[in-house]
């Protein structure tokens, strides 16, 4: 082979391998970005890229309201100038960058129940789980699974269809106050 074939194969291989590289990263960020329950669905987190970065930001809360009635603020911020901003619209995942698989590094996550800010690694288990994993000084690290909101809303309206179907089998032909029992009992009534 001439040395200008072989340089054409090299220059050939190169434009076609770099641009699967970058759909596969592209594919990643698209994928991480959205709307994230978190574990034990205390809060809803909008994770957004912004060019080669990563953030996120409580959009909902179970628990809107502190003791008071009044709106959950950051009061366990070390910082006294902020412990009046309210949780719901804070930022709690910082700067974190693509490694590549699905994996981002080298970011900053924020605890508002204690105030703290811990090294932090996000991976996307599959297009619906997310590890978001929080270290302090590396070596303590804690991991929660959070999903999709969008695939728990789809889970949520088959589990209510299923219900729905089974009510209507159950009722055929009885009378209403028998069908107002079972969807009490079966805890229904909020589903319909």
């Amino acid at each position: 082979m001439s040395d200008r074939n072989w340089w054409f194969c090299f220059i050939s291989i190169l434009a076609l391998t770099t641009p699967i590289r970058g759909f596969a990263e592209i594919s990643d960020y698209a994928n991480l970005s959205g709307q994230w329950a978190t574990q034990g669905f205390g809060s809803i987190v909008e994770i957004s890229t912004c060019e080669e970065s990563v953030s996120g930001r409580i959009i909902w809360l179970w628990d809107a309201e502190d003791n008071s009635g009044g709106l959950r603020r950051d009061r366990h911020n070390p910082e006294a100038g902020l412990r009046d901003r309210l949780l719901n619209g804070i930022e709690i995942l910082q700067g974190f960058t693509h490694t590549g698989d699905g994996v981002w590094r080298r970011g900053r996550v924020y605890n508002p129940d204690d105030g703290r800010t811990y090294s932090g690694q996000l991976q996307l288990i599959d297009k619906d789980t997310l590890e978001l994993t929080g270290c302090a000084l590396r070596i303590f690290c804690q991991t929660q699974r959070w999903h999709r909101f969008d695939s728990i809303l789809k889970q949520l309206n088959a589990v209510r269809e299923q219900h729905i179907s089974e009510v209507r089998l159950l009722t055929e032909g009885a009378p209403k106050l028998v069908i107002i029992l079972l969807e009490h009992h079966k805890g229904l009534n909020m589903m319909l």
